[in-house]
């Protein structure tokens, strides 16, 4: 599995674009699919992180978390993507071709 990020994508789009307008609708509607799926994952910083803790309510018989609590796991969730997107993009720029002959 290969893990990427918008620089990475946008260079793979560039490639699929000069080949033909078939490939380019291809790799867009990858992106798409992809993108719904990370939505889905349960990280707390993301859309499905929010059913998550609703469903922690629910499992805890409708008492909510304390706001403290939430916002910890909220701000650990969003420390982790910033950490793994930051990580993953100099990742992706020294990939590049143009960087690597530097």
């Amino acid at each position: 599995m290969v893990v990427t990020l918008p620089v990475a994508i946008v260079a793979t789009g560039a490639e699929f674009a000069r080949s033909d307008l078939v490939g380019m609708l291809h790799c867009a509607v990858i992106v798409n699919i992809n993108l719904a799926v990370v939505k889905l994952l349960p990280l707390p910083a993301l859309d499905c992180g929010h059913l998550a803790v609703l469903a922690v309510d629910a499992l805890r018989g409708g008492k909510k978390l304390p706001n403290k609590v939430e916002q910890g796991i909220t701000s650990l969730g969003m420390l982790l993507l910033i950490a793994s997107g930051t990580f993953l993009m100099v990742k992706d720029a020294l990939n590049l071709g143009f960087v690597q002959v530097l």
